[in-house]
């Protein structure tokens, strides 16, 4: 439905309902981002509410995302292709036309894998 929900798993609390659409953590489960219409989120897990906003994608949420926490990167993927972000900074570092994205798998070596109508492409 498009809402995200997280719970506090010890006690099965109710901590937080937003109405958007969760994409995915952070590998250390510090970071989750989230999409509202085309706008990616990514919220500090701990802390509570949006650490940031990243405008980019042209189409309605990226529907995948993969984050490198000890890199400081993000990357999204959706039916406009696939963006590559600096967490640190807020900001876009590129654009690959990667067709419709369905998947992507970030590397912590700068290598980008994703996957969708364009077949498994590495970046």
């Amino acid at each position: 439905d498009e809402t995200m929900r997280l719970w506090n798993t010890a006690t099965g609390e109710l901590l937080l309902v937003e109405p958007k659409e969760p994409i995915g953590f952070s590998p250390d489960g510090r970071l989750l981002a989230f999409a509202d219409g085309s706008e990616l989120g990514v919220m500090d897990v701990l802390h509570g509410g949006a650490a940031f906003t990243l405008y980019g994608h042209v189409t309605k949420g990226p529907r995948a995302i993969s984050m490198n926490g000890t890199e400081g990167q993000l990357a999204s993927g959706g039916t406009d292709g696939a963006i590559l972000w600096n967490l640190a900074e807020g900001r876009k570092t590129a654009e690959l036309d990667a067709g419709n994205v369905r998947d992507l798998y970030l590397l912590g070596n700068d290598e980008l894998i994703t996957c969708g109508d364009r077949g498994l492409l590495h970046w």
